[in-house]
């Protein structure tokens, strides 16, 4: 059992660092005018990889995402370098991606119903 409200801890981690980039690529595409302004981004699976090799086994929900600036790509006229399409895409992959971790958290919540007796609906 332990394993698997252990599993559904870690969807929920997932699910707040999607939400998180969720914000952020919003903030963006509610910046892609606004001039000098740095599309910002989630570094979440690179910290994790980084700390699966300090240390083997790092679990997801000790792992803080960082949000920093992104400076690569081209700087358009006013210096912004957003580009719109871009983050369109960047957010309709994370309304999937949270799509899917909210069905794997409710799998999850099925799954301790029917481990403790009660119907899997």
């Amino acid at each position: 059992m332990r394993d698997v409200f252990g599993a559904m801890e870690r969807v929920d981690a997932l699910m707040d660092v999607t939400a998180l980039r969720q914000k952020v690529v919003s903030g963006n595409l509610a910046n892609v005018n606004t001039p000098n302004y740095t599309r910002r981004t989630v570094r979440f699976e690179e910290v994790l990889r980084e700390a699966r090799q300090k240390q083997a086994g790092a679990d997801p929900r000790s792992i803080r995402p960082e949000v920093v600036e992104d400076r690569s790509g081209l700087t358009r006229q006013g210096g912004n370098n957003v580009v719109l399409e871009k983050e369109t895409a960047e957010l309709k992959k994370t309304e999937l991606l949270y799509e899917a971790f909210a069905k794997a958290h409710s799998f999850e919540k099925s799954l301790i119903r029917i481990a403790i007796g009660g119907s899997g609906a």
